[in-house]
This record gives C-alpha cells, sequence and structure tokens, in this order.
C-alpha cells in the first residue's frame, strides 16, 4: 500500500514539474500604446492607429491594424530569444506578405516594445 502511494506521488509530482515549464512570455494580447509625440502629432479629424496582436503558443501571431479609415489583417511566425522577438510577416490581408523579418527588443520585463519602423510612434504594450 505505501509504494503504490509513493508511485502515485511521484506520478502526481512528476506530472506538476512537466506543466512547471518557462512559459512564453509572449503569448497574450498585445495593443499599440502610442507616444505622447504621435499624439500631438495625430490631427483632431483622423481616428488615432488602434493596433491589436495576438501572440500564440506554438510561435504564430495574428494582428489586426486600424489606421486612416482602413482595417488590414496580416498573420505571421515569431521567435523569441532572451529579449530579442523577431517577428516574419506571411500574409497580410488573406495574401502572402512581401515584408522582411523584423527585430525588437522587449523591455526589461518583458511586457513591451517599440513599434518597429514607426519613427517614434509609441509601443506595443500587453495587456
Amino acid at each position: 500500500m505505501v509504494t503504490r502511494i509513493v508511485s502515485m506521488m511521484l506520478l502526481c509530482g512528476s506530472v506538476l514539474l512537466v506543466g512547471c515549464g518557462k512559459s512564453d512570455p509572449m503569448v497574450g494580447t498585445w495593443k499599440l500604446e502610442l507616444s505622447e509625440a504621435a499624439k500631438k502629432q495625430m490631427p483632431a479629424s483622423v481616428a488615432p492607429p488602434d493596433i491589436t496582436v495576438e501572440f500564440k503558443q506554438g510561435g504564430t501571431f495574428a494582428a489586426n491594424v486600424k489606421m486612416f479609415g482602413k482595417e488590414n489583417k496580416a498573420e505571421g511566425t515569431y521567435t523569441l530569444t532572451d529579449k530579442s522577438l523577431t517577428m516574419i510577416t506571411k500574409t497580410e490581408d488573406g495574401k502572402p506578405s512581401t515584408e522582411k523579418p523584423e527585430t525588437v527588443t522587449l523591455s526589461d520585463d518583458m511586457k513591451s516594445f517599440e513599434v518597429p519602423n514607426s519613427a517614434g510612434m509609441g509601443k506595443m504594450v500587453k495587456q
């Protein structure tokens, strides 16, 4: 009986350890937070850009970009090495993308990064 209990405890402990693997800090919803400079440059008649990216387990992402009265969707893959995030857009609005890979550096707390190639537009922040 004792052997059986010890075996069950070891099995449960093994399951818990497997579940305690390092989680991917990218997984979840990230939204654009405009910089103060970008807010000041936006004409009052123009809605501010709304960018949302959903990073998923397995290294994929889906982005939704609303800007200048248009909505665009993109999907792709990502890799995270330490604080270096590389995103490769595979499709834009369902068509193959011609975008090159973009690499950004995450903040020290791993909860934000500057929007690539945006001339200071703002940063993406994990929700």
